[in-house]
């Protein structure tokens, strides 16, 4: 049998390594890969781009053969060859070093797409479910899923707050700080006692305000305005109020002479409750501020569980599925896997 390489090793030497470890400009696996590339027919092609999406490596684990998903594809001269969690390896002409392990994935991979077994059949059998991609619906993934009463009520409310059709014609610091009160007292309830509007914004916001907190005139509009129209505050965060170390946090934007509203806009970190937020909303609501959620049906989707979560590959909402006995009970009967394909042979 030609030479393969272990699952273990694979993974050992692949996963999470640095990038440009796989940068390689070698003739010889250059050559290999055309020869890779020429037996089968092109998944597509752009005016700059060729692509071959489905190729398989034969990997051993323990006494079996499984195959893992292999993409390629060709950019003038160089090729870029995509393993997914497992990195990247682009090869391009050269008199540099050759990657013996590399060497064998391609050349395995090549002996296995001219092979007999190389059919759809043999394939779907081969390739294991954490190796493949899929998706899942977020109330499959989710600890706790809002209700759909909740969300048809929450969706009800704000549709018809936004009826009412509030404008704010301006907007002081004072009247900026006033309002963000209101959301830290919906969110932080009696932590805020005893706190002024400054000091809640001291407290949760990010420290960046940009010299907003220096605007002599707390109650003039003309004097905010002033300042949000300079770029004093360009590349500082003076509207993240509620602070995120990891992401952008949840921001209340004031009104402007283009749009006369407070914006509120949701964290894009799931490490930041998303009902505290919610909680903002509704208590904005109940005191009449002219103000607008962008997003905020998205957010009830995710919240009542009917967003879709890709499986093993990178999205904004994403699992890994690993095919331990937790995951085949908790995962596997919910799982759309993705279809399995075969390049065309020439």
């Amino acid at each position: 049998m030609n030479k393969i390489l272990t699952f273990a090793y694979f993974a050992n030497r692949f996963q999470f390594s640095n990038i440009s470890e796989f940068r390689l400009k070698n003739d010889m696996l250059h050559s290999l890969i055309d020869s890779l590339t020429i037996s089968v027919k092109p998944s597509k092609k752009t005016k700059l781009d060729t692509f071959w999406e489905d190729f398989y490596i034969p990997l051993k684990k323990g006494k079996n053969i499984i195959l893992f998903p292999l993409a390629v594809s060709r950019y003038k001269d160089e090729y870029f060859c995509f393993m997914n969690k497992y990195g990247r390896i682009s090869i391009s002409k050269g008199n540099g070093h050759n990657d013996d392990d590399i060497y064998t994935l391609l050349r395995s991979t090549l002996n296995f797409t001219n092979s007999k077994p190389y059919n759809l059949r043999f394939v779907e059998k081969k390739v294991p479910y954490y190796f493949r991609t899929g998706k899942i619906q977020g109330k499959y993934v989710l600890e706790e899923t809002m209700s759909r009463k909740e969300k048809q009520r929450i969706s009800k409310k704000y549709n018809s707050h936004q009826a009412k059709k509030f404008v704010s014609e301006g907007c002081s610091l004072q009247e900026y700080l006033n309002v963000c009160a209101i959301c830290y007292k919906a969110a932080f309830g009696k932590h805020t006692n005893g706190m002024t509007p400054l000091k809640m914004y001291q407290t949760w916001a990010d420290k960046r305000d940009g010299g907003m907190l220096s605007i002599k005139d707390a109650g003039s509009r003309q004097e905010f305005l002033n300042w949000y129209n300079s770029d004093q505050w360009s590349g500082s965060h003076p509207f993240e109020i509620i602070y995120s170390m990891m992401e952008i946090g949840i921001c209340l934007f004031p009104p402007n002479s283009s749009e006369h509203w407070f914006s509120l806009r949701e964290s894009e970190s799931i490490g930041l409750s998303l009902y505290t937020y919610l909680k903002m909303v509704d208590a904005l609501i109940e005191h009449n501020i002219a103000f607008k959620v962008p997003g905020l049906g998205k957010t009830l989707k995710f919240l009542s569980g009917q967003t879709y979560f890709t499986v093993n590959n990178y999205s904004e909402h994403e699992i890994s599925y690993s095919g331990d006995k937790e995951d085949r009970e908790k995962y596997l009967p919910h799982i759309k896997w993705d279809k399995l394909k075969i390049l065309r042979k020439r």
